[in-house]
């Protein structure tokens, strides 16, 4: 878990807030419980700004306490262009990771 994309942090000029690394953890405790068994290693990487990493911290610790609060709310589908791009990671990947190709 690496929170130099935080919107506080000037390193990278990405706009992912807190709440926001919590959705993705959730997501990825989601996934998780459908194909391996809801089996999740964290690993603090860092970031650059104190507030912005001690916050995310936070929010991705209650994300993995309880996915269901962060999963509540709408999620976007992909634009075309997005879709290619997660098309061509899991293509990639499936080789070491066939729980990839897991449908729905």
């Amino acid at each position: 878990a690496g929170f130099d994309a935080h919107v506080l942090d000037a390193a990278s000029k990405q706009q992912i807030t807190a709440d926001g690394y919590a959705r993705l953890v959730a997501l990825l405790f989601d996934v998780a419980d459908r194909i391996c068994g809801g089996r999740v290693a964290l690993v603090l990487e860092g970031g650059y700004h104190l507030d912005g990493l001690a916050d995310s911290v936070e929010a991705v610790l209650e994300a993995a306490i309880d996915p269901a609060r962060f999963l509540a709310g709408p999620t976007q589908t992909p634009g075309s262009l997005m879709a290619v791009v997660i098309q061509k990671l899991i293509d990639l990947h499936a080789g070491a990771w066939p729980g990839l190709r897991v449908s729905g």
